[in-house]
């Protein structure tokens, strides 16, 4: 049995629209990485605000790590903070920790005190081996996190009336989840790694391709479709009518956006955040149905899409870098 032990590794300090950089040790096998975000708001009233706002005050992470054993690693995690909150309370049935001393429907009250997780998992969630993919940092050369927080001004659901003198300041509490025994620090692990593709959805089209980068082993798919007003991201169900995925031209998988969102129902025991849903490629923990995207000439998902002047699809795939690569 595996020692799991969780530390934190960092704190450090975060304000409005401001970026931040941080390494994090070098030093243990990590399960994940949980950023706890502790941020006071000050202000007199927010105006018009989205449902979700408190979920939307990380804009961007990005986690880059090099390792003079596998060339191909690099940016290993990227995404917005709703991203990382969905895909963790999709895989895990249950969303992410988030408490405030104020309802959070109350736009009146100041100040008040937000605190929220965003998990940064590598262990393979639904598989018969999660551990698989557990990051052994001691291979790493570096290991590093880049992350925007956003404007909390801009975060309306109306842009014509977004708010104003709005302030926010706090710390990141940052924890590593490790397994720190000589057992695990030997054995050799995938790399889990999350891209981004982001394509503007202007015009309704019953087959926008869009094509996946090649070279690593795909085991899923988080599919975000919304509308972008400034730095705010308002969810919307109705963009994507229907996903398929193709390999080398022969369907893989072909489901109505409705009929994806049923199926992540019943395979993770909770509802779909709105305007998300996972494609997942691990049948009954087995992994025979991940696509090793190096070996085909074309991966690409064909979408039937409602076009909108601020309609959004980002596609996050999740990645094995296999040893060796």
């Amino acid at each position: 049995m595996s020692d799991l032990r969780i530390r934190p590794i960092r704190s450090i300090p975060v304000s409005n629209r401001r970026r931040v950089t941080f390494d994090v040790p070098i030093t243990e096998v990590v399960q994940g990485y949980n950023l706890r975000f502790e941020v006071q708001i000050s202000g007199s009233a927010m105006y018009s605000l989205l449902s979700d706002w408190y979920r939307q005050l990380v804009q961007n992470i990005n986690f880059n790590a090099s390792s003079s054993l596998r060339t191909t690693v690099g940016r290993l995690k990227t995404g917005s903070g709703i991203s990382f909150i969905n895909e963790s309370t999709l895989l895990r049935g249950v969303s992410p920790y988030l408490w405030s001393d104020v309802d959070f429907n109350d736009y009146y009250t100041f100040p008040r005190q937000v605190i929220f997780d965003i998990p940064i998992d590598f262990e393979s969630l639904h598989t018969q081996n999660r551990r698989m993919s557990l990051l052994n940092t001691r291979e790493l050369s570096s290991a590093q996190f880049t992350i925007d927080m956003n404007d909390i001004n801009e975060l309306s659901a109306n842009p014509a009336m977004p708010s104003t003198g709005m302030d926010m300041d706090g710390v990141i509490e940052v924890y590593a989840r490790e397994f720190i025994d000589d057992q695990a620090k030997a054995l050799q692990y995938s790399l889990s790694r999350r891209d981004l593709i982001e394509q503007a959805v202007s015009s309704s089209n019953q087959n926008m391709q869009i094509d996946l980068r090649r070279g690593f082993v795909t085991r899923g798919i988080l599919v975000h479709a919304f509308n972008r007003e400034s730095m705010a991201i308002i969810p919307n169900d109705q963009i994507i009518r229907s996903i398929t995925l193709n390999v080398n031209r022969e369907i893989k998988h072909s489901m109505t956006w409705d009929a994806l969102k049923n199926i992540n129902k019943n395979d993770y025991g909770i509802t779909c955040p709105a305007g998300t849903a996972y494609l997942d490629l691990i049948a009954d923990g087995q992994l025979d149905g991940l696509v090793n995207t190096a070996l085909f000439q074309d991966v690409s998902l064909t979408l039937d899409v409602n076009g909108g002047a601020t309609n959004v699809i980002q596609l996050y795939p999740s990645e094995l870098i296999m040893p060796g690569l």
